[in-house]
């Protein structure tokens, strides 16, 4: 089994950069999103630009992913919490929070619906 790749913070950052720049692996309104071609490509050059594999690409961008998704999570329940704006609460902690910000329109937490007010209608 080949070893596995080693993510520093350098090279994590260099990920979030290049994933940013090829919008057909997160912007669901590119054209190319739904290309799957198009999609292992920009994965490969990612991952020669990196030195590492596509798999390990893919996964690390999963992972980043949602890694982002649970600090947005986070940082918007505090907001409702503390009933003050966003710009009040303290920052997300985590270092790559902020570049990937250009993923907003991509991850958006879902709203939900209550039931109990189907349950009332009876």
């Amino acid at each position: 089994m080949a070893a596995c790749f080693a993510w520093s913070y350098e090279t994590t950052s260099s990920l979030i950069s290049l994933y940013e720049n090829y919008t057909c692996l997160w912007d669901v309104k590119s054209e190319d999103y739904h290309n799957k071609f198009q999609r292992n490509s920009a994965i490969n050059e990612i991952a020669k630009h990196i030195g590492a594999t596509d798999r390990e690409v893919t996964n690390k961008i999963k992972s980043l992913r949602s890694q982002y998704a649970r600090e947005k999570a986070k940082y918007l329940a505090k907001a409702k919490k503390s009933g003050s704006g966003l710009d009040d609460i303290i920052e997300v902690k985590w270092a790559h929070f902020k570049p990937l910000k250009f993923l907003d329109s991509a991850i958006n937490a879902r709203s939900s619906k209550s039931n109990i007010e189907t349950m009332v209608r009876v």
